[in-house]
């Protein structure tokens, strides 16, 4: 069982129809997930972001195991996180407009 969790969020001001600008924003925050997941490696993390995981090539789920569990990135929405909820109990709101997109992760710590 996890006993702390991370709420991490950063808005990015983009043309939110720019499919590139959503990507890098994307990959931005995954890898700065990622790098904070590593800091903590004696502990058992588990970490959620927007969007795929994307830290291979070639994924070699479903037809095999993860060939990096301790760098995997699952998706938030892929699990049933609820975050409109999360956010609500932080006292935030889930916002969507057309020249910014605010993208979140979730990092759970043993």
């Amino acid at each position: 069982m996890y006993s702390t969790a991370y709420l991490v969020s950063k808005k990015y001001v983009l043309d939110t129809k720019d499919r590139d600008a959503i990507q890098t924003a994307t990959d931005e925050i995954t890898d700065a997930v990622r790098a904070a997941v590593n800091t903590v490696k004696d502990r058992t993390v588990k970490a959620f972001g927007d969007g795929g995981c994307k830290y291979c090539g070639v994924c070699t789920y479903p037809d095999d195991e993860c060939r990096y569990p301790s760098q995997r990135i699952d998706s938030i929405s892929s699990h049933g996180f609820d975050m409109e909820e999360i956010l609500k109990q932080v006292g935030e709101k889930l916002v969507f407009g057309d020249d910014a997109i605010t993208l979140y992760a979730l990092i759970l710590v043993e």
